[in-house]
Formats: structure tokens, sequence, C-alpha cells
């Protein structure tokens, strides 16, 4: 499985997420997600062996109404938070995403919670993917 098919499905059975994900897009229906990758896979760690431990960043991102009211504008803030938080229990108990033989995922946090883009709807967390990739 891919890195992208792990992600999806992993936060497809987030329950914030509501099955409105997509990989690098946006529907035009709020709110809905995407998990857009950025151009970097650090290797954190290179074992004698071959095998090593890399990084792979991503935001996740969401459209959401925005705007004068300070009641759905902390709604949006909290739904970050609330996310953040499931994430931290999935890593505490062991509930990380699966890959194709040889990769193995060894921690997922969340770096950011929920930054809104000035005078956008749009909110961003980043999340690092720590994995380890055997020889």
């Amino acid at each position: 499985m891919t890195v992208t098919d792990s992600l999806y499905s992993f936060f497809l059975s987030c329950p914030y997420i509501n099955n409105r994900l997509n990989i690098n897009r946006f529907d035009s229906a709020l709110p809905n997600f995407s998990i857009n990758f950025l151009p970097e896979i650090k290797i954190i760690r290179q074992y004698v062996d071959g095998s090593s431990i890399e990084e792979i960043s991503f935001n996740l991102v969401c459209n959401r109404r925005f705007g004068g009211n300070s009641s759905a504008n902390s709604d949006n803030s909290s739904l970050f938070e609330n996310i953040a938080a499931w994430l931290d229990e999935q890593n505490k108990s062991g509930n990380l995403p699966s890959f194709a033989l040889k990769i193995s995922a060894v921690s997922f946090p969340a770096v950011s919670e929920g930054i809104s883009t000035i005078a956008s709807a749009r909110y961003s967390m980043k999340c690092v993917l720590r994995r380890r990739r055997d020889a």
C-alpha cells in the first residue's frame, strides 16, 4: 500500500473528518479536508544494514466557513485540536497507518494545530509520519 493510500485510509477512520477527504484537492462542499503532501522525505537515521528511519511531512487542510462569527471560528480551531488529540491517542495506542512489506510506521505526531490562513477559510495542521524502511 502506498503512503498516500495508507494515510487516506487512516484519516478516514478519524471521527472528525466524516468521509470528506481528498488528496491534494478540495471539493466545493464545505467542510472538506485534503491531505497535501510537502515535497520532502527526510532520512533521520541510516543503519549499516541499509534500513532507515524517515520522516514524511504533509498538511491536513480543511476548508470551513469563516467570518465575523467568533463562535464559528472557535469551532474551527476546536476541530483541529480534536483531530490532534485523536492523532495523539492513535500514537499512544499504536494504531498507526499500515504500509507495504518492509515499511512500518514508527510515530505520527501533529506538529501544529489548525493554523488559519488569513482572510480565508482554510485551516492547516502539519503532520509528520516517521516510518522505518527495512533493508
